[in-house]
């Protein structure tokens, strides 16, 4: 592995750039298709160099940001019917904002994994 300094002192890690941004993008697949992108991206992770920092690290941010977003939408959907609908009109534009970062985060990811620094989004956990 290979780590050196980018001019705002960020860690660059060597790595395979491609397969790290991809990780990022398969998130949008979430949009459409739930759990195709999280089962892709999973898969792509898991079957990646080990060896690989870099695809470790964006692949682990994506994991961690998708698997985020689904215990936000449970503990909305339990809130919805606890509350007999009244929470859906909190959750609909949870919903909504959850999209957005998902989208700028996805970008904003696989632009980080292009640089080869590291990327983490926005209220995602640290679960992995």
């Amino acid at each position: 592995m290979t780590v050196s300094t980018s001019p705002e002192n960020k860690p660059v890690l060597a790595g395979d750039s491609r397969l790290a941004g991809v990780l990022h993008l398969l998130g949008l697949i979430n949009l459409f298709a739930w759990p195709v992108g999280l089962i892709i991206q999973l898969v792509m992770w898991l079957t990646a160099e080990k060896d690989d920092k870099l695809v470790d690290a964006h692949g682990r941010s994506a994991m961690n940001f998708n698997i985020s977003v689904l215990i936000y939408s449970l503990v909305g959907v339990v809130l919805t019917f606890l509350t007999a609908g009244i929470f859906i009109f909190a959750f609909i534009p949870l919903l909504l904002v959850l999209m957005v970062i998902q989208i700028v985060g996805a970008i904003g990811g696989s632009a980080a994994a292009k640089r080869g620094e590291d990327y983490r989004y926005p209220l995602s956990f640290n679960f992995l």
